[in-house]
C-alpha cells in the first residue's frame, strides 16, 4: 500500500481519503489571462480540489522546424505552430499572477504540468503542491528523473504508452520518491466508453505499490468518471472549459482535442455531487445494521 501524500495543503490521498479532483484547464483559456481566471473561479464554485494548467518553454520543447511548420485552419492562433503555441502560452509572470489569483483570492490549490526542463525549474520556484507530468512524457525519462529529484509531488499521466514504459517510469521516479500518483488515460478526445480501459487502474495497483492510482479522463458526460472512482481511483483529473464549442475546440476525430472533451461548469458540478454520493455510499467497510425508527402510534419500523 502507497505511503499516503499531502498533495495540497491539509489535503491527502490515501487509502481512506475521498476521491482528489483536479481541474484541469489545461489551454482552454485560449491565452486570455482573465477567461484562464474565470475557469479558476469556476473551478472552485464547481467543488473541485485543485486547478491546473499547462506550462512549456517553447524553444525547449520544440525544435525550430516544428514551431516554423503552416499551421493554417479553423483551430490556428497562427499562421505557424509556434505562433498559435505563442499565443497560448502564458509567461511565467503570468503563471505567477494566476497562482496568486487562485490562491490568495479564490482558495483554491493552484499548479501546472511541465512540459519541459525549464518549465519544470520555473514551477519550482513558485513552490507549487506538485508538478504534473502528461502522458507525452511519460517517456521523457530524463525529465522524469529531472522533475522526480526535486522531491516534490508528482503526478504522471500514462496515455499512449506501452506497459514497459510505465515500469521504466516508475522505477525512475520512486528512486526519489516514496510515493506519487499514477494516472490511466486513454489519450481519444472524447474517449468512448469502450476504450476507457478502467480495469487497468486494478492492474497498477497489483504491479505499482507505491503509486496511488487514479484516472485522467476525457469523455464526454460523467459515466466513466463515476464508475473509475466506484473502481477505488483517488485522484481524478477532469478538463474544465466555460463554452464547450468555443473556438480551438477540435471534430471528434481530432487527434488532440481537450477543449472538445472538457466540461462546462454544469457537467462537472454534478460529476462532484455523484463523487459526494459515492463516498457516502461506499463509507462502511463492514456490514451494519441500520436502525431507522418512526414513532407512530406505539409503533417502531425496522
Amino acid at each position: 500500500m502507497p505511503k499516503d501524500i499531502e498533495i495540497v495543503c491539509g489535503r491527502y490521498i490515501g487509502d481512506d481519503q475521498p476521491c482528489f479532483v483536479i481541474a484541469e484547464i489545461g489551454q482552454n483559456h485560449q491565452g486570455d489571462i482573465e477567461i484562464a481566471k474565470q475557469l479558476i473561479k469556476t473551478a472552485k464554485e464547481c467543488g473541485a480540489d485543485c486547478v491546473k494548467l499547462q506550462k512549456s518553454c517553447l524553444k525547449e520543447k520544440f525544435t525550430t522546424g516544428a514551431l516554423s511548420r503552416i499551421y493554417e485552419g479553423p483551430n490556428s492562433w497562427g499562421k505557424t505552430y509556434g505562433e498559435h503555441k505563442e499565443h497560448l502560452e502564458f509567461n511565467i509572470k503570468q503563471i505567477k499572477e494566476l497562482q496568486d489569483y487562485a490562491e490568495k483570492i479564490v482558495g483554491i490549490p493552484f499548479t501546472a504540468s511541465a512540459m519541459d526542463w525549464v518549465s519544470a525549474d520555473e514551477l519550482e520556484s513558485l513552490d507549487v503542491p506538485f508538478i504534473k507530468i502528461g502522458s507525452g512524457d511519460t517517456d521523457n525519462f530524463p525529465l522524469l528523473e529531472h522533475v522526480a529529484k526535486k522531491k516534490r509531488n508528482l503526478v504522471l499521466s500514462t496515455g499512449m504508452q506501452e506497459l514497459w514504459v510505465v515500469e521504466e517510469a516508475y522505477n525512475i521516479i520512486t528512486k526519489h520518491l516514496a510515493s506519487f500518483v499514477m494516472l490511466q488515460c486513454t489519450s481519444a478526445y472524447p474517449t468512448p466508453p469502450s476504450e476507457a480501459n478502467l480495469r487497468v487502474m486494478e492492474d497498477y495497483r497489483a504491479r505499482f505499490p507505491k503509486a496511488h492510482i487514479g484516472l485522467s479522463c476525457h469523455e464526454d458526460g460523467i459515466a466513466i468518471s463515476i464508475a473509475a472512482v466506484a473502481l477505488g481511483a483517488k485522484v481524478l483529473e477532469r478538463h474544465i472549459t466555460l463554452k464547450v464549442n468555443q473556438h480551438g475546440n477540435r471534430s471528434r476525430n481530432s487527434r488532440r482535442a481537450d477543449r472538445r472533451a472538457a466540461d462546462g461548469a454544469d457537467a462537472l458540478r454534478e460529476l462532484l455531487n455523484e463523487l459526494m454520493l459515492i463516498r457516502r455510499l461506499l463509507h462502511w467497510r463492514q456490514q451494519e445494521l441500520f436502525l431507522t425508527a418512526k414513532v407512530d402510534d406505539g409503533i417502531t419500523a425496522l
